[in-house]
């Protein structure tokens, strides 16, 4: 008798475990910390920038983000006194669309991922490329975390995330 019950406590939890799995892939959640790695087309540029939203009240729930809070890019730039670009751009995932990869494992990141003002990269971020003008759009977008490795600005790196988002280039 106590045998039957250790067996079908065994055989509920077996299938508990298979649920979960099943949870996460039908959501596109990825916990797979193993790395693959990345080939895109063109080049990976480098940003850096607080990884908060700037905006005062959030569509979503009227929080208060005020570059304090809130999963995005805020007082972006390519200047500024953070030691290593946090952010990695692929510009040429398709004519309308780029790639941010997320080169930190930020404990706030959320599905939720905000521009609240377009970044568009100055001429000296993108010589050596064949492209003239970039800018990335103000918007919400969606955060995909998932850890790979990149090349950028000839290091590799890892990325633990990704958001596409919508661009203007020429």
């Amino acid at each position: 008798m106590k045998k039957s019950i250790f067996i079908l406590m065994a055989v509920v939890l077996g299938m508990a475990a298979c649920n979960e799995k099943d949870f996460a892939s039908e959501n596109n959640e990825s916990f797979d910390n193993s790395s693959i790695s990345v080939e895109e087309q063109g080049p990976i540029l480098t940003i850096k920038g607080k990884p908060y939203r700037a905006v005062e009240k959030r569509d979503r729930d009227g929080e208060t983000c005020d570059c304090k809070f809130c999963f995005g890019i805020c007082d972006a730039g390519f200047d500024i006194k953070i030691p290593l670009p946090n952010f990695a751009v692929a510009p040429n995932i398709s004519p309308t669309k780029a790639k941010i990869y997320v080169l930190e494992d930020y404990a706030h990141a959320e599905s939720e991922f905000g521009l609240d003002f377009d970044i568009t990269f100055p001429e000296s971020a993108l010589s050596g490329t064949n492209i003239n003008n970039l800018i990335l759009n103000t918007g919400v977008y969606t955060y995909t975390p998932q850890t790979e490795d990149i090349i950028a600005d000839g290091i590799t790196r890892t990325s633990y995330g990704y958001i596409l988002v919508d661009k203007f280039q020429n």
